[in-house]
C-alpha cells in the first residue's frame, strides 16, 4: 500500500525513539509534539495534501481542526506549529506550508521530512531545556542533521490509516447474500460465524469492537462471549485472550464507502469473505488477498436511535477560510430627467447559508439521528454562536439554508445621471471541533451514553452586509 505522503491522504507519525505518536498539542500553544499514545485521537491523525507546484511535496494538516503545519521561530528555536489556516505553496512566503519527504534508507515505511522554504530537517526533540517551557522534550524542531548518531530523532514511521476510521463499538455485519453474519455451531460443535441471518434485532449477530492503540481491532461476539479467531483460515468466535498480541485474532478494517467496509485479518493478511467449502455454507473465512465481492461486507449500527446532544465548540481552535466578497443584489437607476429624482426602492435578495456536523476519527452508520446544537457563524472579527438547530439530521451531511432579505432605500438620482446599488458582503467557510454526548438505545434495550471529542463542524455564511450607492 502506498504511503500517503505519496498520494495524499491520512496517516500517523510514530517516533523511532519513544515509540509514541505525533500529537497536535491545543493545550500547549498548539505545538506538534510526539507525546500521542494512539491514534484513536484526531490529535494525532494528520492528512497529506499534494503540493500543486512541487513534485513531491505536500501539505500537511492536522485532523483535529484542519489547519496546516507552518514552520514558526520560538525563543530563537526553528519549529512546526499547527496554526496555519491555509496552504502556501510560495517557498519565499514566511507562511510557506511545503514539506518534503523521502524514504528512510533503513525501513520502506519510515520517513524523514524537511520544510522547503528553511531547508532544515524535522526532528523530535530528545529533551527539555531546563528554562524553556514551550518547546518541551518530543516537540517537534527544524535543523540540521549533524550527528549520525542522531538519525532516529529525524525519522518517523508512517502509520497509514487512510480508510481508516474509528467504528461503532457496537456493530454487525451484512455479506453480499443479504443475510447478516450471526453466530452459530456448524461442524463439530465449533463456533463458526455465518451469513445467515435476515434479523438485525437477532441477538446471534451483534459484535463488539475493540480498538487497538494503532487503530487495528478485535471482534467480541456476544452470542459466543469470546473474540473472533483465525484457524485455520475459517474465522471462529472462540478466543478468551484478551491482549492484541495473537495476530490472528487482530483485524484490519478498510472502508470501502457507501456503509461497506473490509476485514484483513492480520495472522495471514487475507481479506475475510462469504465463502461456501467443505460442508460449510456462507461461513466467514480470510481466503483472499484482494478485496472480492464476497469481501465487501456492510456494516451496521446494532443501535434503534441516537440523540446528540452538550455540544461545547472550541472556538479558540476555529479555522476560518476561503474568505471572498460577494454581490447579493445590482441595480442600476437613471434619470433622464432634467430635476433630481428620488424614489424609493426595494431592495429583494436570497441569503444562502451551510452546516454540517461530523466527526473526523468515529463512523457514524445511518442511524436515526436527532441533534441539538447551536449554529456557529462568522462574524466581523470572530465566529458566534447564532441561533441553535434541534431536530433530525444525517451525520455528516452537509445542509443548506436560504433565506429572504428585503429592506427599502431612499435613491436620489442627479438630473441627466444614473445610480447603481448593489449589496455587497463578505463570504467565507469557518471549521471547528467540538466535543459532544452521544446517547444510542440499542437493539437490546439498553441506553449507552458515551462523552466524544472528535467533532468538526463546517459551516459557510456571510457577513457585513453593506449598501452601495455609487455613480
Amino acid at each position: 500500500m502506498s504511503s500517503p505522503l505519496v498520494t495524499g491522504g491520512c496517516f500517523a507519525l510514530k517516533s523511532k525513539i519513544n515509540g509514541k505518536y505525533l500529537r497536535y498539542s491545543p493545550e500547549k500553544e498548539k505545538i506538534l509534539e510526539v507525546s500521542g499514545e494512539d491514534v484513536l485521537s484526531p490529535y494525532t491523525r494528520f492528512r497529506a495534501e499534494l503540493s500543486r507546484e512541487h513534485d513531491g511535496h505536500v501539505h500537511i494538516r492536522c485532523c483535529y481542526n484542519n489547519k496546516y503545519w507552518v514552520a514558526r521561530e520560538v525563543n530563537q528555536q526553528w519549529c512546526l506549529m499547527g496554526d496555519a489556516n491555509e496552504p502556501q505553496e510560495d517557498l519565499s512566503d514566511p507562511s510557506c506550508t511545503v514539506l518534503r519527504h523521502e524514504p528512510s534508507s533503513v525501513h520502506v515505511d519510515d520517513v524523514n521530512l524537511e520544510h522547503a522554504r528553511l531547508k532544515r530537517s524535522v526532528y523530535m526533540r530528545a529533551d527539555a531545556h531546563p528554562t524553556e517551557k514551550t518547546l518541551r522534550a518530543g516537540s517537534l524542531l527544524l535543523g540540521n542533521k549533524d550527528k549520525p548518531d542522531e538519525e532516529d530523532a529525524y525519522t518517523f514511521s508512517v502509520i497509514n490509516l487512510e480508510g481508516q476510521m474509528l467504528l461503532p463499538k457496537y456493530v454487525c455485519f451484512k455479506g453480499d447474500n443479504g443475510m447478516y453474519l450471526r453466530a452459530r455451531k456448524v461442524e463439530w460443535n465449533l463456533n463458526y460465524l455465518e451469513f445467515s441471518s435476515d434479523d438485525i434485532a437477532d441477538p446471534t449477530v451483534r459484535n463488539i469492537i475493540h480498538t487497538n492503540s494503532d487503530g487495528t481491532i478485535r471482534i467480541y461476539s456476544s452470542h459466543y462471549g469470546k473474540f473472533w479467531r483465525r484457524s485455520p483460515n475459517w474465522i471462529w468466535g472462540d478466543s478468551d485472550d484478551t491482549t492484541s498480541r495473537n495476530p490472528d485474532t487482530v483485524f484490519r478494517a478498510l472502508l470501502l464507502g457507501g456503509g461497506k467496509c473490509a476485514l484483513q485479518n492480520l495472522g495471514n493478511n487475507n481479506y475475510c469473505k462469504r465463502l461456501t467449502t467443505e460442508g460449510k455454507t456462507s461461513c466467514l473465512n480470510a481466503a483472499v488477498p484482494t478485496i472480492t465481492r464476497e469481501a465487501q461486507l456492510e456494516l451496521h449500527e446494532t443501535v434503534l436511535s441516537r440523540k446528540i446532544y452538550g455540544v461545547e465548540y472550541r472556538l479558540k481552535d476555529v479555522n476560518i477560510h476561503d474568505l471572498k466578497p460577494r454581490t447579493f443584489y445590482t441595480k442600476t437607476i437613471a434619470n433622464s430627467t432634467s430635476r433630481p429624482h428620488k424614489s424609493k426602492l426595494t431592495i429583494s435578495y436570497s441569503v444562502t447559508t451551510e452546516r454540517r456536523w461530523d466527526s473526523n476519527v468515529s463512523w457514524k452508520l445511518g442511524v436515526t439521528t436527532t441533534i441539538k446544537a447551536g449554529v456557529p457563524a462568522i462574524a466581523e472579527t470572530s465566529v458566534e454562536i447564532s441561533s441553535e438547530f434541534s431536530g433530525s439530521y444525517t451525520w455528516g451531511e452537509t445542509q443548506s439554508h436560504t433565506e429572504q432579505q428585503s429592506n427599502e432605500e431612499e435613491i436620489e438620482v442627479p438630473a441627466h445621471s444614473k445610480r447603481t446599488v448593489r449589496v455587497v458582503a463578505t463570504e467565507g467557510t469557518c471549521e471547528i471541533p467540538f466535543s459532544y454526548i452521544q446517547e444510542d438505545m440499542l437493539t437490546t434495550g439498553e441506553i449507552v451514553v458515551t462523552k466524544m471529542h472528535d467533532g468538526i463542524y463546517s459551516g459557510v455564511n456571510s457577513y457585513g452586509f453593506e449598501t452601495q450607492i455609487n455613480e
